[in-house]
């Protein structure tokens, strides 16, 4: 159980995949990083070599926003694959006691209760009030999921960009490193993997489009955008017989009650006057009980 834990915290992003050259004695960086390791990378900075001599004292902390401070294993000399990937057991830190570099046969950890709010948020940039729900989300982004409210088929679905959704948010961190920068050998592009399942999600169109889009949730956790209206600023009133399904109706997520599950979202762009370019900023809500007819459209 407890080597499954572990690999959950992995698959879930707190990992590194920071190697290095140990015959140079400089770390290699990569074009692609995650919102964990643009920590890692602010600890070591940007030097190649010193951030090699950082990266081999034995441990290398790092300070995550309103979490705390983490202690990665660092060891002399640097060792691909488990320096920088593990952490320095830390009573106060459950995720480091889970996470620790002295794991070995026979290890237990059944505590592992710790911050996940802050660290999941900060740490690897998950953004808050993501659920399902036919009610507004309160101020700590927690919905209370209810199906009273349920568009029966052919009926509307009305909003106001001022109206009570959950507000989210979208912002880049990007992390500028004078630094030699090494191709990455894999395909995977991380932003395309995840473009699907953005609130501001078009599969035709740049992620920042502005205006309302209504869609609906897949069984394969996409979603099925199937009413665009690229106006801002405007107020939504569209009829369900407006929809247009891009899917059988079999392939639609569903309530126990066999309600769809739909999602509303409004995007408006704004200039960033602090980091420059733009910035988006959402509306979105949730429902989870909408009425559709049983064929395809």
């Amino acid at each position: 159980m407890t080597l499954a834990l572990r690999d959950i915290a992995r698959g879930l992003g707190i990992a590194s995949n920071i190697t290095a050259n140990v015959t140079t004695k400089k770390i290699i960086y990569s074009g692609n990083i995650s919102p964990y390791e643009s920590y890692i990378y602010d600890a070591i900075g940007s030097d190649a070599s010193q951030a090699y001599v950082n990266a081999t004292k034995g441990s290398l902390p790092i300070k995550i926003d309103t979490y705390g401070t983490l202690s990665l294993y660092a060891p002399s000399p640097f060792q691909n694959g488990i320096s920088l990937n593990s952490f320095i057991p830390d009573p106060n830190k459950n995720i480091a006691q889970l996470l620790t570099y002295e794991f070995g046969r026979g290890t237990v950890i059944r505590n592992i209760t710790d911050n996940y709010k802050d660290l999941f948020r900060y740490g690897l940039n998950w953004e808050p009030a993501i659920a399902t729900g036919g009610s507004h989300s309160d101020e700590s982004g927690v919905t209370q999921g209810s199906t009273d409210n349920v568009i029966p088929y052919g009926g509307t679905i009305t909003g106001e960009t001022t109206s009570l959704f959950t507000t989210a948010t979208s912002e880049e961190k990007i992390t500028k490193h004078n630094m030699q920068t090494y191709s990455n050998t894999s395909d995977f592009d991380i932003k395309t993997y995840c473009k699907p399942y953005d609130y501001n999600y078009r599969p035709d169109a740049a992620i920042n489009k502005e205006g309302w889009t209504v869609s609906l949730l897949k069984k394969d956790g996409t979603w099925d955008v199937v009413y665009d209206l690229p106006v801002i600023p405007s107020a939504l009133d569209v009829s369900m017989n407006d929809f247009k399904y891009h899917y059988d109706m079999d392939d639609y997520a569903r309530t126990a009650d066999g309600f769809l599950r739909g999602r509303v979202v409004y995007n408006q762009n704004y200039p960033d006057y602090v980091y420059g370019g733009t910035y988006r900023y959402m509306k979105v809500r949730y429902y989870d009980g909408i009425t559709c007819h049983s064929a395809r459209k």
